[in-house]
C-alpha cells in the first residue's frame, strides 16, 4: 500500500533517497483509494516484477487507472490466498487472510493479511482487516505471533480485539494515520488501550 493519490511522491522519493531502483514485489491490500491511490506513482516511477492483489473489485477510478498501469506495464498480477508463500530470500512470506470464502461485500475485512519474517523478526501486517478477519485468523490455526504489528484499520475500534492482541503479543506496534483522521483508533499501551 501506498496511501492516497497525494501521497504517491512522498513514497517515490523515500524509495529513490534509499537508492531502491526497482521492486521484486507490490502487494494491494484493498481497493481503497486511500491504500491504493499512492501506487499509481509507485508503478509509474519504478519496474514492479509483480503485483499482490485481493481480487476484490471497487469502483473508482482510482481502482481502473491502477489496473490499467499494470495491464500496460505488463506487471505480473497475482491473486493473494491464504496458504500462499512467497519466498524472497532472506524475506519469507505468508498469506494469511483472505481465507477462501471471503467475508461478504466487505473490502476491509478482505484486506491481505500478511506475516512477513526476516532473520529472527517477524511482522503481522493487518491491512484494513477489522475483528471479523481477525476472529478467522484466530481460528485459523496459524502461528500469529509476531515482534511487530502493523494495526489493522489505522487502529480503529472495529479492529485489534484483546484476544488478538493476547495471540500476536507485538513488542511494537505501527498505526497508519494521517493528520486529522480520526478512526476511534487506540493505542495499546502495557496491557490496557488509550482510547
Amino acid at each position: 500500500d501506498a496511501g492516497d493519490q497525494d501521497s504517491g511522491p512522498r513514497v517515490t522519493s523515500y524509495l529513490r533517497s534509499h537508492e531502491v531502483t526497482s521492486l521484486d514485489l507490490v502487494v494491494a491490500t484493498h481497493p481503497h483509494s486511500d491504500h491504493i491511490g499512492g501506487l499509481l506513482s509507485v508503478l509509474n516511477d519504478f519496474p514492479v516484477g509483480q503485483i499482490l492483489d485481493s481480487g476484490q473489485a471497487h469502483t473508482t477510478s482510482t481502482f481502473e487507472t491502477y489496473l490499467n498501469l499494470i495491464d500496460q506495464k505488463n506487471i505480473s498480477y497475482a491473486v493473494a490466498e491464504r496458504g500462499q508463500t512467497i519466498d524472497l530470500d532472506p524475506v519469507k512470506i505468508e498469506v494469511l487472510s483472505p481465507p477462501t470464502t471471503h467475508f461478504a461485500d466487505d473490502l476491509n475485512q478482505n484486506s491481505i493479511v500478511l506475516k512477513v519474517t526476516y532473520n529472527n523478526i517477524s511482522f503481522l501486517l493487518m491491512g484494513d482487516a477489522g475483528i471479523v478477519a481477525e476472529s478467522s485468523l484466530l481460528s485459523s490455526g496459524y502461528d500469529l505471533q509476531s515482534d511487530i504489528l502493523k494495526v489493522g484499520h489505522h487502529g480503529s475500534s472495529s479492529a485489534s480485539s484483546s484476544s488478538f492482541l493476547s495471540r500476536i503479543k507485538p513488542t511494537s506496534s505501527v498505526i497508519e494515520v494521517g493528520a486529522g483522521n480520526d478512526y476511534g483508533r487506540h493505542v495499546r499501551i502495557g496491557q490496557g488501550f488509550i482510547k
